[in-house]
């Protein structure tokens, strides 16, 4: 957490700020954790900076055609993308 979600400075000097700051780190971090359970075998064990350059770094290209609207990017990003969402989908939180 200290690495990978900003937990190594603090923002200000003011102890209130930096615990809700801390706070809002450590919700990051689980949401990740969360997160990295739904991701495939090769990503699953990777820190988070891997995987934010592997996920959100892809580039892709927007094409609007008539009606219809197409997200172009390379082969091996589309094969991940894909399972990354197929996961999404089969994702189903436990009961409260």
């Amino acid at each position: 957490m200290k690495l990978d979600f900003g937990g190594d400075t603090l923002p200000c000097s003011d102890f209130n700020a930096n615990a809700l700051c801390f706070l809002i780190s450590a919700l990051s971090y689980n949401l990740f954790a969360l997160m990295r359970q739904l991701l495939p075998g090769e990503l699953a064990q990777h820190r988070a900076i891997t995987i934010r350059w592997c996920l959100y770094g892809m580039a892709a290209k927007v094409v609007k055609t008539g009606r219809q609207l197409f997200v172009k990017l390379a082969e091996r990003h589309r094969m991940l993308l894909e399972q990354v969402l197929i996961a999404l989908k089969a994702f189903e939180p436990p009961p409260i």
